[in-house]
């Protein structure tokens, strides 16, 4: 079984995409790993916690700007204000930087955020959804119980998200319809094959709808709302 780890991420260029989701997001749970930009509060943060598992980008601007004494300094700093335990990870292609943090000890991630490879060497903690936290995310969204959203009514202030957690459930846990009518105790797959065209057809026609959906999707999809439940 994987152990839950806390890690901190350093990169001061991580929003610097052009995807909707980050990479980062989709590999670790927020409400066990700390983001910081900027090198003041990376260093408060390793001053005032230990830490399993620190990853450094040193392929951004912040980096590549400062000289090698500065950068030998703040890696010095790294090294000991944590337990040996910690694990350190340098993502960088730089050959220079290569040699140096390999002699300090660091894992060398030339790829940046490798998924597989850093779920698979560090053991990390992936939390594996479900339908019924989709059940239970969807229910408190609306207010309601997960007993209740799966109560057997017409009335549409249920059925709506009923039907909405059946089209996330569908796309984020199993495309068996079977196995979705079955998860909301339904009788069969003509069940599920309704509530996805009317989720479509209702994202379709209702902005307010679609945002709401696309909200649901994006959290249950990053582990958002794991945190959410706190």
């Amino acid at each position: 079984m994987n152990i839950q780890k806390n890690i901190l991420l350093f990169d001061s260029d991580i929003l610097d995409t052009d995807e909707d989701i980050h990479p980062i997001e989709l590999l670790f749970v927020r409400d066990m790993v700390t983001f910081v930009q900027d090198s003041n509060s990376f260093k408060e943060q390793i001053a005032n916690k230990s830490w399993d598992i620190i990853f450094i980008n040193f392929q951004t601007r912040l980096f590549l700007k400062i000289e090698d004494a500065q950068l030998d300094e703040f890696v010095q700093i790294v090294i000991a204000s944590q337990p040996g335990s910690c694990c350190n990870v340098a993502i960088t292609n730089d050959r220079d930087q290569i040699s140096m943090l390999k002699e300090k000890g660091f894992s060398i991630f030339s790829k940046k955020y490798n998924i597989a490879r850093i779920r698979e060497e560090f053991k990390i903690f992936q939390k594996v959804l479900t339908t019924s936290d989709i059940q239970e995310y969807v229910a408190d969204y609306h207010h309601m119980s997960a007993t209740k959203l799966l109560e057997k009514t017409r009335n549409r202030n249920i059925v709506e998200p009923r039907q909405i957690a059946m089209y996330l459930s569908h796309h984020l846990v199993t495309k068996n319809l079977k196995k979705v009518a079955s998860d909301f105790y339904l009788k069969n797959h003509t069940s599920t094959i309704h509530a996805l065209r009317t989720v479509n057809d209702l994202m379709d026609t209702n902005s307010a709808i679609k945002e709401k959906v696309d909200f649901l999707f994006y959290n249950l999809r990053t582990g958002l709302y794991l945190k959410a439940s706190l």
